[in-house]
């Protein structure tokens, strides 16, 4: 038995998406506290028709601008200040997995407004109410737009990620021309996460037929048009490919999670916040690759048929490493632990990181078991 309703949110897809803010901010009544990183809102050309929206509708607005890659509970913290002293009604996320969670985050937080994101992500409480909310996205790699998971952490200790229902948007707008803007290092990066989400979620042990039907797909849209998107980034048909890729893999781990590979990037980003994501990923997908393999090897055959093609036999778990690393090296992507300055002193807090309670229920879908063991293995063969 599983559940195969997605029913959250209802998210406006395609080219021209944006159009569709004049339906979702008609829906808005109160003040809306907009959630956003840097410049990204304004580059991406977002920004021009939500203001324009809002203005039209008059709406009451207080614009929040300092959410950060990887974004911190002190981050989350100041913003949702802002958001009870506005008494914001509605929160709007503008931007990737950064500017989103931390919306989801505090539209919790101002409906509870005696709790701090500690209380949320480390302790748990009974989460009763949220404010509505809507996600604008500007990236290919996140699917936080679509799915109920956020994630902040606390610098140099924790980057933790959780779910609830409470944390799905209302209304998405998913449109491939606020993608253009993303540089070619973003747009590898992004991509890899979600191929990322794609692969956990397939092989994870809470898999059914849904999720591994999203879950290749979305694996041989990107491996078949980010080449082609790198070499034309202002194609809005390929960004499209790579947004719907972007969002079937969130909704694709939605349904199961995640498992080794976010456990140990959260470890490492936790550590160095200024590791990216997706190319922190990169340092450990074809050691996981390498390690599941064995325990299924035809399903990841053909999860992995468009990067590298095999025969489903559980002897050619190495060909599969060496291929998903191929393929990532094809663009670029070849970083281990050292060259974000680890060395074999911090192998073991790393370890006790991805150990930690925080992380035990995520590592419970793995296909595999996981014990310090293995962590320490594919640490070792990350470096």
């Amino acid at each position: 038995m599983f559940e195969l309703l997605h029913s959250k949110p209802l998210a406006y897809f395609g080219r021209g998406a944006i159009g569709n803010v004049d339906k979702v901010t008609e829906k808005i009544e109160g003040k809306l506290f907009v959630i956003t990183t840097g410049g990204a809102y304004k580059r991406s050309g977002a920004w021009d028709a939500v203001k324009i929206a809002l203005e039209e509708r008059k709406i009451e607005y207080e614009l929040y601008d300092k959410a950060r890659a990887n974004p911190t509970y002190e981050n989350c913290d100041e913003a949702t200040q802002i958001g009870i002293d506005i008494g914001a009604d509605w929160v709007m996320g503008i931007g990737g997995g950064s500017a989103i969670d931390t919306a989801k985050i505090v539209s919790v937080l101002i409906k509870h407004p005696d709790k701090k994101t500690k209380d949320l992500l480390e302790d748990g409480f009974e989460v009763n109410d949220a404010c509505q909310k809507i996600a604008i996205n500007l990236t290919h790699g996140t699917g936080t737009e679509v799915d109920k998971f956020a994630v902040s952490q606390s610098d140099k200790e924790y980057k933790i990620g959780i779910g609830l229902r409470a944390f799905y948007p209302d209304y998405t707008i998913d449109d491939p021309d606020l993608t253009k803007t993303l540089s070619k290092e973003q747009t590898i990066a992004t991509s890899i996460d979600a191929m990322n989400h794609a692969f956990e979620a397939a092989t994870n042990a809470n898999q059914n037929p849904y999720s591994i039907l999203l879950a290749k797909e979305a694996i041989a849209l990107i491996a078949e048009n980010l080449r082609a998107t790198i070499d034309d980034p202002q194609n809005s048909e390929l960004r499209e490919k790579l947004l719907f890729a972007s969002a079937i893999a969130g909704i694709s781990f939605d349904i199961t999670g995640t498992h080794i590979t976010h456990v140990l990037e959260h470890a490492i980003s936790a550590i160095k916040p200024e590791i990216a994501h997706g190319t922190g990923l990169a340092v450990f997908l074809p050691a996981v690759v390498e390690t599941v393999y064995p325990v299924m090897p035809e399903l990841v055959s053909e999860l992995l048929a468009p990067v590298v093609k095999l025969q489903g036999k559980e002897d050619e778990a190495s060909k599969a490493r060496e291929g998903v690393k191929e393929w990532l090296e094809s663009f670029g992507i070849n970083v281990h632990l050292g060259d974000y300055g680890f060395s074999g002193e911090d192998k073991k807090e790393i370890e006790d990181r991805a150990l930690s309670r925080f992380f035990e229920r995520q590592l419970e879908g793995s296909p595999i078991k996981v014990d310090r063991a293995l962590i320490e293995r594919i640490i070792e063969e990350s470096f």
